[in-house]
């Protein structure tokens, strides 16, 4: 089994956060070899001490300013990864998978052990994650049980660097890679999965709760060319603030770059969910 792993930790402050995430990397059974601390623009230095503070068993670590000095913005969360993904991972030959994982998430001791084993059982597996715990609570996912959804979602996504290099654009998603990899993955032919015998605990509630997480997911749902039926059940089940997001988004003609994801989810999309 392949040691390579890279592990990109996403973090805007919260630098208290930062040591608990760290030992639960140390403590894996499959250690990665390289953690990068990717700072989403906190405007002191607190991770930045955080991480050097940081004496770390096994693994070397890393830290990465994505965006300096700014509070992120719907318009720039993910721009972070993509420029840390050019720094660390692409074209340099020495990763077979790379992680994302938000700094409140704490993967389980065998849970790189368990994913990769996964993948490399499963060829075309080329984006996997577990299944996320909250207080010992698995989180209630509405879209998994309406939707019936089963890609890979979330903080703790392990990704095949070789097919990750394969479909590289200069232009990187504007938001996080969640979707977007997933989207890939199926127009590659290949799979992306949640394995619901592995766990990744958090501690901090992943549905989205708040009105500012509504209205992002509103101006995701236009971003991504969501079908507008779609649109009108989100809205339903999670109220008007989904709306005010959309329109924003249609205001400023925020629409993701990648013209094949977008046709993703058209009218096609939209009747292949009647089939589930």
């Amino acid at each position: 089994m392949s040691d390579r792993l890279i592990v990109f930790i996403q973090i805007h402050g919260e630098a208290d956060k930062l040591e608990s995430c760290l030992k639960s990397l140390e403590n894996q059974s499959l250690l990665p070899s390289l953690v990068v601390v990717v700072d989403d623009g906190t405007p002191n230095s607190s991770v930045l001490n955080a991480v050097y503070s940081f004496e770390t068993n096994g693994f070397r670590i890393e830290y990465f300013c994505g965006i300096e000095d700014k509070e992120p913005d719907l318009d720039t969360v993910g721009i972070s990864i993509g420029r840390a993904y050019i720094e660390f991972v692409r074209n340099k030959s020495c990763f077979d998978y790379l992680s994302i994982i938000d700094v409140d998430s704490l993967p389980t001791v065998d849970y790189y052990k368990n994913i990769i084993s996964a993948m490399i059982e499963k060829p075309d597996l080329v984006c996997a994650s577990g299944v996320i715990y909250f207080d010992d609570i698995l989180e209630n996912r509405i879209s998994a049980k309406v939707i019936k959804r089963t890609d890979a979602r979330g903080s703790g996504k392990v990704i095949s660097v070789p097919f990750l290099d394969s479909i590289f654009i200069f232009n990187f998603p504007e938001v996080a890679w969640d979707t977007w990899i997933n989207v890939r993955a199926i127009l590659a032919g290949k799979l992306s999965l949640e394995i619901d015998t592995i766990r990744l605990n958090t501690t901090r509630k992943t549905t989205r709760l708040e009105n500012r997480d509504l209205f992002r997911d509103g101006r995701l749902t236009y971003h991504f060319g969501y079908n507008w039926l779609l649109l009108l059940y989100k809205i339903i089940t999670r109220g008007r603030v989904v709306w005010y997001g959309y329109l924003d988004a249609r205001k400023n003609k925020w629409l993701l770059k990648d013209s094949e994801v977008r046709k993703h989810f058209g009218w096609r999309y939209f009747l292949r969910l009647l089939k589930k």
